[in-house]
Formats: structure tokens, sequence, C-alpha cells
């Protein structure tokens, strides 16, 4: 049965030893060890854990409880562990989605089938490790810090001496653990860097060493999702449209405006992930994303995520006060959906409108041709209208019985009858806009030469947002229409056909 040393009495246990001082025989005990092994005491975070248990743990408080969690920024002054035990108490870390280190868990698990003792001590408050150690059931001791001392560096060596005496070997992946291998019979180290590895074999014998995940460049391109960048080509819209009223420099200042709300955007996939862990965990597809999965860690993307935000929005100043407004809102929409907004049922869509839509009012602000509310009015609805098929899909593919995504977003399989009306619907309403735009508005005989062409746009569009929501209702969308678009040949060739028609309508 595992030890709590919080709930049990501590005397008894042996006092710390000082290791010989004599070279040859340290060695000799420590080969002695890795030959009869001694308990294995382990690390959790960054160890264990591939990811920071006290990170995840501020960061699923701010969602759950954002002002007390910002008031127990006052427990610092206090100590760490006076902090880490309020975080503890607001997030409610579940233990069955933290990302562990599976190759280490197989070798402690199988240490344990041969009869080895194992414990665990982390800086993690005591009721994290404490749950934790539960939920795998491997540990025969666990011990974190306990609201008054922080169980890092020296305190837990004392812990683990306390316990075991120098009797054990230690799981380590930082500098901070190199005095405890220091005092140890034997090493499991959790890093990628040889040389560090070598530090710690001229100290210790080690028995193994595990890779820990490296996010680097690529899991950062993962992470950013730089093909979701192709929905702000949504900013040369109104320039294609304005033909030849449209100048030469307009579409300098798109592209440049093209960049930064791509830095804008993963800005805010990197807050949506951030803030939205343990569903993503949940997923079957997004649990591989790499803050789910751990590739990349919590305050790195934090850092990341500022700069991007800070860079963006100081460039945005340059094009001009309207496109900075635009830019401005089209962030603060974005955190406002991946905050609070994208569980409000129905609401969530209308706000994805706007996200797309505000794409196009950012072209908009770059352009020399008037502001167009017909064009806004049917990008509000063309939008809508995917947006629905969003939801609609990823109801329609959620696996029966599986209700943890949609519990998270506030749909339920019974709100299917309902999308599909108002989708359908939002589809037809952007057509009769179209219609009604080239009937009644002065602007296509006043800007093209034969807007005519205009006329064959209408059923490619109508054909186009039919065979989408047929699919959906047949199972056979991807979540995302728009990326679905992009990928989809047909889509593409409408695409092109389309423009081509607006070319000749100039």
């Amino acid at each position: 049965m595992m030890d709590d040393p919080q709930a049990t009495d501590r005397n008894g246990r042996r006092s710390a030893s000082t290791p010989d001082a004599d070279v040859t025989e340290r060695a000799s005990e420590q080969r002695h060890a890795i030959d009869h092994p001694v308990p294995l005491c382990v690390d959790l975070d960054g160890s264990l854990l591939v990811t920071d248990s006290l990170h995840e743990g501020l960061l699923a408080a701010l969602v759950r409880q954002p002002q007390p969690t910002l008031a127990a920024l006052r427990a610092l002054p206090r100590g760490k562990a006076a902090f880490k035990r309020r975080i503890a108490e607001l997030a409610g870390l579940d233990p069955a989605l933290l990302p562990y280190n599976e190759e280490l868990l197989t070798y402690l698990r199988a240490a344990k089938a041969q009869g080895r003792k194992l414990a665990l001590f982390s800086a993690a408050d005591h009721a994290v490790v404490m749950a934790i150690a539960a939920h795998l059931g491997i540990f025969d001791h666990a011990q974190g810090s306990d609201g008054t001392t922080n169980l890092s560096g020296a305190n837990k060596l004392a812990a683990i001496r306390a316990r075991y005496g120098d009797d054990f070997a230690y799981v380590g992946n930082t500098t901070v653990d190199l005095p405890i291998w220091q005092a140890a019979r034997g090493a499991v180290v959790v890093n990628n860097d040889r040389r560090f590895r070598a530090k710690v074999e001229t100290m210790v014998p080690i028995e193994a060493h595990f890779e820990a995940p490296s996010g680097g460049l690529r899991a950062w391109r993962k992470q950013m999702r730089l093909h979701q960048w192709t929905k702000n080509a949504l900013i040369f819209v109104p320039i294609i449209l304005a033909g030849p009223l449209a100048e030469p420099a307009d579409l300098a200042f798109a592209m440049v405006g093209f960049l930064l709300l791509g830095l804008l955007a993963s800005v805010g996939y990197v807050i949506n992930d951030l803030l939205d862990l343990p569903a993503d965990r949940r997923h079957r597809t997004k649990r591989d994303r790499p803050f789910a999965a751990g590739t990349l860690q919590a305050k790195d993307g934090v850092v990341v995520a500022g700069g991007m935000l800070l860079t963006a929005m100081v460039a945005a100043l340059f094009l001009g006060t309207g496109f900075a407004l635009a830019a401005a809102g089209y962030f603060v929409g974005t955190v406002s959906y991946s905050l609070v907004l994208k569980r409000v049922p129905m609401l969530d869509v209308l706000i994805l409108a706007g996200l797309f839509t505000v794409r196009v009012v950012a072209g908009t602000t770059l352009t020399s041709a008037p502001f167009s509310f017909w064009l806004i009015t049917f990008s509000i609805f063309l939008f809508m209208s995917l947006a629905l098929v969003k939801r609609y899909a990823e109801l329609i593919d959620q696996p029966p019985g599986d209700d943890a995504m949609l519990d998270s977003r506030g749909y339920s399989a019974t709100d299917l009858p309902l999308l599909l009306p108002f989708g359908a619907g939002s589809a037809l309403a952007a057509g009769l806009i179209f219609v009604v735009y080239l009937v009644l508005e002065r602007f296509p005989l006043d800007v093209y030469g034969n807007p005519v062409w205009l006329w064959f746009v209408f059923p490619i569009l109508m054909f186009w947002l039919m065979r989408i929501w047929r699919l959906a209702v047949h199972g056979h969308m991807d979540q995302d229409p728009v990326l679905f678009a992009l990928k989809d040949r047909l889509s593409l060739a409408l695409g092109g056909l389309v423009l081509l028609l607006v070319l000749l309508a100039w």
C-alpha cells in the first residue's frame, strides 16, 4: 500500500547518513546497488510528466476560476509551497489526462512487477502528487510540497534520506537534481543532452536514460497552424472585387496585412490550446496537438505568444488606424471565443462568422475602393452557414456515448435538426444578397466593364454550398469546411472559375 507521509507518523525513520569518503568503496557500493536494485525515487515534473504540473494547474485554474486564481498570486510572497497549494485547490487536475513519459512509465511498471520499491517525490503540491500516484497505482510512497515547505532540491534530498537513507536510486531530468544524484546509488536520466548525461555519469552509475519530448521548429510549425493562415486570404477579396479602382500599393499593403493577421491567428491558436488542454486530451485527434501531447511546454507558449502579439500589433499601426482597429478586434474576438464564447451554443457560430468577416473588413481598410456593406452582409451569412457546417460535422462525427467534446461546446446530438435549417437558411440568404446586389447596386456598373459575367457566380456559389451541406449530412465533411475547400479538388476548381468570371467582368 502507498505511504502518505503527511497522513502518517514519521518517527522511527532512518536519519540522513553521510556518504563514505572513500571513492573506491563508494563505487563498489554503487555497483552492488545496480545489481541489487535499491528503491527508485521518481521525480514528477519533466521526468514522469513531460510537462510541469504547476503550469498545467495554473492554466486549468484560470479557466475554471479566473478571479480566485488571480487573487492566489498574493500567496507568492509566502513562498512557492503556499502558492502551489492554492493552485492545486483551484485547478482540480485530472491525473488521467496528464501527459506521461510513456517509455519511463513502462520501465517503472516493469521494475514494480519485479518487486522493486518505487516512490514519487516531487516539488508539486502533495495533493497533486497523491492523485497521480493513486491513478498510476505503482508507487509504495508519495510525497510533495505541503503548503509550507517546497519539496525541491535540498528539501527533496532530505525527504528521500529520511525515508531511505542513502539506499536509493533517483529519476530526474535537470540540473536541480544533480545533488540528489550525487547522494544516490543509481540514476535514471530523462534528458536529451548527452553532455548532461555524461556529467551525471561522473557522479553515479546510470541505470537507464529516456528521451524527453523535444519540440523544435517542427512542433512550433504545427502549433502555429500555418495552414490556417490561408483563411486570411479573405483580406485580398476587397482588392480583387475593387478591380480597376484598386491601386498597386493596395496589394503590397494587403500582403503585409496577411502576414500580420497570420501572426495574430497563431497567437489565438496558442491561447486556445493552452486553455483547452483537458478537452483536447479527450479528443481522439486533438490529443496530438503539441501542448496537449507535452511536445511543447506551456510556459514557452506564453512567452512566444506574447512576443508575436506585440510584434503584430506594433506593425499593424504602420498600416493605418483602420487596419490596426480591425486587427485588434480580430484578436479580441479570437481570445473571447477561446475563453468563453465557444461554449455558448449558437452564439459561437455568430462569433466565427464575425471573425471571418473581420478579415474582409481589414482588407477594405487597405484599399482605395469604397466600403461595401453588401460585401460585409454577404460575408456574414456565408460564413455563418460554414460555421454551422463545422458544428454539424462535429456532432454527426462524434462517437455514440462520447459526449466530452460536446459538453465543452454546449451542444448535444439533439441539436442536429436545429443546426441544419439554420445553416441552409444562411446559405440561401448569402445567395439572395449576392443577387440583390447585382440587381440594385450601381457599383457593378460603375466598376466592371462586363458585369453580366458576375451572374454566373451565383449558381456556382449555390452549388458549392449545397454540396458542402450534403457532404456534412452524410458524414463526409471535415470538421472545418474552409480547410476542406482548400483540399477538395472540385472546390478549388470552382473557386478558380469564380476568379476567372470576376476577371472577365473587369
